[in-house]
């Protein structure tokens, strides 16, 4: 049984891996292209995590009512509506319509895939085993960015959503003949709904909720302005940002799967606050690296800010896995997905109004060393008052 769930959640781990690399990766970069300003990606964020929100509540529902065999394919679906809304980039509501269905993929694939590592790993191979679904994914979002790259460049996206619909009905083929008994522990499964008055009301000792509301919107920072950031590096070429994102997921499994395996030994406090310094530092890289024209010192930064920042997030999920494994484990996932992504939508419409202001000296470069600063109050998530 603990071999069928393990197997079941690298499978769902690798197609949606494989998924998000074909086109979800490239959301910023397309919006972009179709002449979308800073201000439409960042309210397009901010209708990505209201969605995000929204579709928390029927997450929820059907975990209780269908368990995992309804999560897996409303997933699935998701993603398929994501690639179906794309097709229609011309409509007058467009960015609405596709950061909604953004969200609702985003949701029923993080939070179902955080459920499912929970359920299947202990207090002491968090480390390890997060590092080993990180090299998975990394290694499948990389072969999804060279095929989706291909494919965007030199065929309609009409191509591409038949593409996925035929990966998709792999997935569903996959899991409805080798994996009929795959499904979430009673504990996970049986767990009651979180309610607002819960949600509003939840403290701990640890800062999460604080930690939860600032972790939002660096998530966006990391991959959609990061990614705006290396298209522009690259002359806004899908093939040479392809290119880019191969050649550094190389080197990052390389040397990503030896630090994996010694994570769980190392004091966690300590490695917390030794990587979060690196962190903060990455951020500083991020807007010094737009000034750089060397290729080979852009090439030497852009891998110290990848390494850096994937380090810092096994290290912090790390800990969130701890914290989560020492009380009400449903709850607490469900808290920070509900604060993050309230965070995300209210955050993103402000910046959105920012950015249409045409403030002078207001641009990535300025949000990234300000991300910097801001960065230092991670370290709230192991303080203890």
């Amino acid at each position: 049984m603990q071999k069928t769930q393990n197997n079941g959640l690298y499978i769902f781990l690798s197609l949606h891996s494989f998924l998000i690399g074909l086109f979800p990766f490239f959301i910023p970069v397309f919006l972009w292209s179709m002449g979308m300003s800073l201000s439409d990606i960042a309210m397009f964020i901010s209708y990505t995590g209201l969605s995000f929100l929204f579709s928390l509540f029927f997450w929820d529902h059907l975990r209780i009512s269908y368990g995992i065999g309804g999560l897996v394919v409303v997933s699935f679906l998701a993603e398929l509506l994501l690639f179906g809304v794309a097709l229609f980039s011309s409509s007058s509501f467009f960015l609405l319509f596709f950061g909604i269905a953004n969200g609702i993929n985003n949701c029923f694939f993080w939070v179902t895939k955080r459920s499912l590592f929970l359920d299947d790993v202990t207090k002491n191979n968090t480390g390890k085993g997060f590092g080993n679904m990180q090299i998975i994914a990394f290694i499948l979002v990389k072969i999804g960015i060279l095929v989706g790259a291909f494919v965007l460049e030199n065929y309609a996206l009409s191509f591409l959503f038949a593409f996925v619909m035929t990966i998709i009905s792999i997935g569903f083929l996959i899991f409805w003949f080798k994996f009929p008994s795959f499904q979430m522990s009673s504990d996970l499964h049986l767990a009651p709904r979180v309610s607002v008055k819960e949600i509003i009301m939840f403290r701990d000792v640890n800062f999460s909720k604080w930690i939860f509301l600032l972790d939002g919107p660096f998530l966006f920072f990391e991959s959609y302005f990061w990614v705006l950031s290396l298209f522009f590096i690259v002359k806004e070429s899908y093939s040479w940002l392809s290119v880019l994102s191969v050649v550094l997921a190389v080197s990052f499994v390389f040397i990503f799967s030896v630090i994996k395996n010694k994570i769980d030994h190392i004091n966690l406090r300590s490695l917390y606050i030794s990587v979060l310094l690196l962190y903060v530092l990455s951020w500083l890289l991020r807007g010094y690296i737009l000034e750089v024209s060397s290729v080979a010192w852009l090439a030497v930064l852009i891998f110290t800010i990848t390494f850096i920042t994937s380090l810092f997030r096994l290290v912090f999920n790390k800990q969130f896995f701890l914290y989560a494994q020492q009380g009400n484990t449903h709850q607490y996932i469900m808290v920070k997905s509900y604060y993050s992504q309230f965070a995300i939508a209210v955050f993103f419409a402000a910046l959105s109004y920012f950015f249409v202001q045409d403030i002078p000296a207001f641009d990535l470069q300025i949000l990234y060393y300000c991300a910097g600063v801001i960065s230092l109050f991670y370290g709230l998530y192991i303080f203890k008052p």
